[in-house]
């Protein structure tokens, strides 16, 4: 279906461990969490005072609330009210979540979102497509906290140290600064649970030596208190590729102190590492890989792709009176990353060689410390109901990017390549640039109010300034290039409450952004090209409802994105250029799911959208993005017996996208269908899953690789994986 991009989720599950199930944005689907404590016996004389109860192991189950429309939306306003209630599409997928669905890192979680697509692209950690948006138009945060290169600072990530995953469709900037257009996307780590103890403990095994361990632990301290918790988790695989691997190691932890009942602080610490045998795909002829290649890699064999990330961060939370609540988040990380490769390649079939080019070395060291303060106050006024919050934001990014792509080029056989290293392919031993340092200053006050006109209907609106003070100096030849910034973005809507578990929204929102990250400005501003913030605009209509005793939940949204100030064209690997255009966006978002009797889970979700650039007079004009796939479709059913076996299938659909840049010749993947499904058998404390992926083993292209030309990375065939889970 020309036009359309449409996502839906059937899906449905049912499930014991604690953690109630989650929004589970794109597939629909369901969890159902039970709550259990430890299975023990009772001494014999019972005790008077209930403290001294031993923990007692609950069996059972409780409907699953998947689409989470009562729970508080995180990403999606400061307000402290439920999803059903915040003016945009909001999404939420917990713990419950990954583990219903094998969801095992955040990538293949935002994947089962509506309207998403991803790709671990090799330049790109992480980096996903949304109403038909890419790259850096899609914000992506790390518990509330946004890099100034979203697409390249975010890395692949383990679902087992997260809490939750949480989504806010369309322009965002009026609640997380420069950058959002597409969707934000917040990945929030786990947190410590203050009442009871509890420890995870996973352990899975699959195809290619695919292996992942995580261990988790806390609970409260004694009486003091303070509560902890710390999780540890390694992913490690082969790949389908032939001369390819994988790593994946997280450690989280948390210490909370509860100084009185009214004030309470949090230390979050993270230690993030991957490294990755760098795959950029395979080149292709005719818009199509040979199938002889699709399981190869042909990059150097000395490749890297790896990055270590550390983030601290300390949150203080004061509730001095009923209708007051003040937050405080002041934060830090380092980074570094490491790329050398072979990126580019190009297949003769004639000679039966590949090409491989644009060979490279990119080296980043980032150092980010901020401080947001926020005040919400609760209060009427008058007869009319308010919520107001209010606060600032200030950080600094320090970023050193160093570049060097040297000439060169070797060929290789192609279906028997000998790989040969960096230094033979460039005939460069090291780069021979230095690099350049960036400053970013950014200071931003922001406003967000809900106020009751009557008690089912609510003016919502929000308001952000952004200062934003970027500065580069080249290394190599002493040049210094200096920029400010001064956006505003706003958000304002209705929100009616026309039942009572149900709500009619319409909002019109803005949203501005660089052409390319900033740190990727230096060659564009060097060489003398001026340029602006780019930006947004959104009309978005939805409903969220929840009926039949909870049995039924849906939402439904209409939205209609323009982002203008486009470049057009590309010199030296920069957009650059003109303002000289626009990028349209409109489309449907729908998702339900039914739990008819208990232990049954079916949803459905989709989104349908058509987007185009519109650039007259230039070669791209009317063309579709790169990556935005036309049709999407999914589906998810799960029953679970009564003696603890749990059975359930899942299906997705994703339909044909486009590759190569727009101004120039495309291809185009074809549309795929992968079919998975999983049984799993709980006893006591222990779960064993035995799940099945793409067992049709479809054979398809997932993403396109434009910086490349004609080169796209190729999707996972079947595969199968056994895991085992223990909770106390």
């Amino acid at each position: 279906m020309p036009g359309a991009s449409q996502a839906v989720f059937l899906r449905a599950t049912i499930r014991l461990p604690p953690m109630s199930p989650s929004s589970l944005p794109l597939r629909i689907g369901v969890v159902v969490a039970m709550a259990g404590l430890d299975a023990a016996a009772q001494n014999p004389p019972a005790p008077e005072v209930p403290e001294s109860l031993e923990p007692m192991l609950v069996h059972g189950s409780r409907a699953a609330d998947p689409l989470d429309l009562a729970s508080p939306a995180v990403t999606g306003s400061r307000l402290d009210i439920p999803v059903v209630d915040v003016l945009a599409s909001v999404f939420r997928l917990d713990r419950a979540a990954f583990e219903a669905r094998g969801l095992r890192t955040a990538q293949e979680a935002v994947d089962a979102i509506v309207g998403f697509t991803s790709a671990q692209s090799p330049g790109n950690g992480a980096t996903f497509s949304a109403r038909g948006f890419t790259g850096d138009d899609v914000s992506q945060l790390w518990d509330g906290i946004r890099l100034i290169n979203p697409a390249m600072g975010a890395r692949p990530l383990d679902t087992f140290n997260l809490q939750v995953v949480e989504v806010i469709k369309g322009p965002a900037s009026v609640l997380h600064g420069e950058g959002a257009v597409g969707a934000v996307v917040n990945f929030i780590s786990k947190v410590p649970n203050p009442e009871r103890f509890e420890a995870d403990v996973l352990a899975s095994y699959g195809s290619w030596n695919t292996a992942r361990l995580g261990v988790g632990v806390g609970g409260p301290v004694a009486e003091t208190g303070l509560s902890f918790r710390a999780d540890v988790s390694r992913a490690s695989t082969d790949t389908f590729r032939r001369q390819s691997g994988e790593e994946l190691l997280n450690v989280s932890a948390a210490l909370r102190y509860d100084v009185s009942e009214d004030f309470r602080v949090t230390l979050h610490a993270d230690a993030l590492h991957d490294d990755f045998e760098a795959y950029f795909g395979v080149p292709l002829v005719n818009g199509q890989p040979d199938p002889r290649l699709t399981r190869s890699n042909f990059n150097v064999s000395d490749n890297v792709m790896k990055s270590e990330t550390y983030w601290l961060r300390l949150r203080a939370e004061w509730t001095p009176s009923e209708t007051v609540t003040l937050r405080n988040l002041t934060y830090g990380s380092l980074a570094n990353r490491d790329w050398r490769n072979a990126e580019g390649y190009a297949f003769d079939p004639a000679a039966g060689t590949v090409t491989l080019r644009d060979l490279g070395i990119v080296e980043h060291e980032q150092n980010l410390v901020g401080n947001r303060f926020e005040a919400a106050f609760e209060k009427e006024l008058g007869r009319f109901e308010n919520r107001l919050a209010a606060g600032a934001d200030v950080k600094r990014t320090d970023f050193f990017r160093l570049a060097d792509f040297p000439s060169g080029a070797v060929a290789v056989d192609a279906f028997h390549p000998q790989r040969p290293s960096y230094l033979q392919a460039s005939g460069a031993a090291g780069p021979s640039q230095r690099g350049a340092d960036y400053e970013i200053l950014q200071a931003a006050p922001f406003v967000e109010d809900q106020f009751a006109v009557l008690p089912d209907l609510k003016l919502v609106g929000g308001l952000r300034y952004d200062h934003i003070e970027n500065e580069v100096f080249n290394r190599d030849n002493g040049a210094t290039f200096s920029k400010s910034f001064d956006p505003v973005s706003y958000r304002a809507g209705v929100v009616w409450n026309a039942t009572k578990e149900g709500a009619f929204y319409g909002q019109y929102s803005t949203s501005a952004n660089s052409p390319r990250s900033f740190v990727n400005l230096g060659g564009a501003a060097f060489r003398g090209y001026g340029f602006s913030l780019e930006e947004s605009r959104q009309f978005e209509f939805g409903y969220k409802q929840t009926a039949w005793d909870g049995r039924v939940e849906a939402t439904l949204a209409y939205f209609n994105i323009e982002k203008d100030r486009i470049r057009t064209f590309r010199q030296g690997n920069e957009r650059v250029g003109v303002e000289a255009g626009e990028q349209l966006a409109q489309g449907v978002e729908v998702e339900a799911v039914i739990r008819p009797v208990d232990g049954l889970s079916l949803g459905v979700n989709a989104s349908v959208l058509s987007a185009e650039l519109d650039h007259p007079g230039f070669a791209d004009d009317g063309a579709r993005p790169s990556n935005v796939p036309q049709q999407t479709a999914g589906g998810f059913i799960s029953y679970r017996l009564p003696f603890g076996l749990e059975v359930g299938a899942d299906y997705r659909y994703v339909g044909d996208r486009l590759g190569n840049d727009p101004s120039g010749p495309r291809f185009e993947m074809d549309d795929y269908a992968l079919l998975g499904a999983y049984a799993s058998y709980q006893w006591r404390n222990a779960t064993l899953t035995v799940r099945g992926r793409n067992l049709s083993d479809e054979r398809y292209l997932a993403w396109a690789e434009d910086d490349y030309g004609n080169q796209a990375l190729v999707g996972a065939p079947a595969s199968v994986e056994v895991e085992l889970r223990l909770r106390f």
